[in-house]
């Protein structure tokens, strides 16, 4: 039986000797689709790794990360955790005085940015001085700005010098990575205050992106392909990108949101991540042009949408289909939800939704059609994964069961208690090592091993009795209405709003002092401080 990996160095690695010549990026250049292999990515961490190493970077030492998403923002990356050191990504819409802050807060000693971002980078290197580099990923004359400025393709170039000089050097900086050592520092914005940076190591990565390559049963998919368009400086969309790699699927970069939708006709991917907001886009899109179309078609729309909302439901909750409502389902099938197949590339197996609530009315309908929404939850915290449904298991309405490897629980007070090799080492505030709780690095509940209980997370919560000799868990904690009456489903509070839906503004205050509203569809609180990754 195969060892599994303990680092992202060592995921990586493994991939690349199991896949070499196989595609893993594709990306859109001069108007064409074009790509790079296994091999390929390897050999520009490789030379980009030696090459920070000959500039003077060292394990444990900051680099961030400030660009859209393309190849270079994750070949730096692996390049960065190559040689051990740490990567600080910075979000490309993110507030300057933020960025500034974070620069400084973390200690970063030199940051890659794409061409958008230099004359900002310049200016900021201008005003720190522990800001010894800037690396620009394109640019015709960079490198000849000022002294500490380097373009990708010259730093690679000293990256292949010193390979020649030491030809063992890379793997030997690769190998010392340990599964404790810090990977990432990801700022995320809180909601008073500086930003906070979160640190996750290899292990907390690492054992995140396995667990649910596992959970998800992605073990000898062939031909699989994904589009990516959500931010990598966000820990849904990195992890994922780690576990695409692992698990062979073709990583396909979208041009921009903009340009997803046409995207999505080119690349004809098997599976994607995205957030609920797509999803509605998608869908006002579809109801827009369904009831513009004028009579008949006008009705046989509508007509079409109720007998799709009609079978997802009783798919849902596994009741008989009933001959009638099937042969229904198949017409309306062939006269309207083929055409949203044929409309996102036609060979998506599954959708992942995380980072705020879906709709339930929006998953029932996609459902309908063909295309499997599965929503999953977690914190940045947790790297992210705590609960995500599955093909095979999937329910419309909730985040999933709890995936292998992770335990959860429900304290007195409502909190959610979260604890597996997952959690993060705490934040890093003022370049001080703030710790909230100690983490335990593997499964124990009173002393003993064990897994979680296979429930759905999915309405409100019973909480249970809390063990006071063992505070070893992540909190998260969301509002809860009422006691669940015997046997009803858990569900996270949230699951059917969005922002931009009305509410009404609940009289009660949550125990932690922040304001609840209450959801107009299903009637219970929704906690603001609550929010899925």
């Amino acid at each position: 039986m195969a060892v599994e990996p303990k680092t992202l160095n060592e995921l990586f690695n493994s991939s690349v000797k199991a896949r070499r010549d196989s595609e893993l990026l594709r990306f859109k250049k001069d108007g064409e689709w074009r790509s790079l292999t296994y091999g390929e990515v390897a050999r520009r961490v490789r030379e980009l790794a030696l090459g920070l190493y000959d500039l003077g970077i060292r394990s444990g030492d900051k680099l961030a990360i400030w660009s859209e998403n393309r190849p270079e923002w994750n070949i730096a990356d692996l390049a960065v955790l190559a040689i051990g050191a740490v990567d600080v990504p910075v979000y490309a819409t993110q507030a300057r005085s933020q960025i500034e802050y974070i620069l400084a807060d973390s200690s970063t000693r030199a940051i890659f940015v794409s061409l958008t971002f230099l004359e900002e980078a310049l200016a900021l290197k201008e005003r720190l001085p522990g800001l010894e580099y800037v690396i620009a990923f394109d640019g015709e004359r960079t490198g000849a700005r000022s002294p500490g400025v380097f373009k990708l393709e010259k730093l690679a170039e000293g990256g292949r010098g010193l390979d020649g000089r030491e030809p063992e050097l890379y793997e030997s900086l690769s190998r010392a990575a340990a599964p404790d050592d810090l990977a990432t520092l990801l700022y995320t914005s809180g909601t008073t205050g500086d930003p906070k940076g979160v640190m996750l190591t290899h292990r907390n990565l690492t054992r995140a992106a396995l667990n649910t390559y596992h959970w998800l049963g992605l073990e000898g998919r062939r031909n699989e392909v994904a589009l990516s368009y959500l931010p990598f400086t966000h820990i849904f969309e990195r992890d994922v990108w780690y576990l695409y790699a692992h698990a062979g699927i073709v990583v396909a970069y979208a041009e921009s949101i903009e340009a997803v939708s046409k995207n999505l006709a080119e690349v004809r991917p098997t599976v994607m991540t995205s957030v609920p907001r797509m999803f509605e886009k998608i869908y006002s899109k579809i109801v827009e042009r369904g009831v513009a179309t004028g009579f008949p078609r006008k009705q046989i729309f509508l007509w079409s949408l109720g007998v799709g909302r009609r079978w997802a439901d009783r798919k849902n909750r596994g009741a008989r289909m009933g001959l009638w409502l099937g042969l229904e389902h198949k017409i309306a099938d062939m006269l309207v939800f083929k055409k949203w197949r044929q409309a996102v590339g036609g060979n998506i197996r599954w959708f992942i939704s995380g980072g705020a609530p879906l709709a339930p009315e929006i998953a029932y309908l996609f459902d309908a059609a063909g295309l499997m929404i599965l929503q999953g939850y977690g914190l940045t915290e947790t790297s992210p994964s705590i609960s995500c449904n599955t093909e095979e298991r999937n329910r419309i309405g909730t985040v999933g069961p709890i995936i292998d490897n992770v335990l959860v629980k429900f304290a007195q007070d409502g909190e959610i208690l979260v604890k597996g090799g997952h959690g993060d080492e705490g934040l890093l505030q003022s370049s001080l090592r703030q710790r909230r709780g100690v983490h335990a690095r593997r499964l124990v509940s009173h002393g003993r091993r064990r897994q979680p209980r296979r429930g759905w997370f999915s309405g409100h919560h019973r909480p249970e009795e809390r063990d006071d000799q063992d505070q070893r868990w992540k909190v998260h904690r969301p509002a809860a209405r009422r006691e669940p009456d015997q046997g009803e489903p858990l569900r996270l509070s949230g699951g059917c709003c969005r922002e931009r839906q009305e509410v009404r503004r609940s009289s009660n205050r949550s125990k932690h002092g922040t304001a609840e509203k209450l959801c107009p569809v299903e009637g219970y609180r929704l906690c603001q401080r609550n929010r899925f990754a």
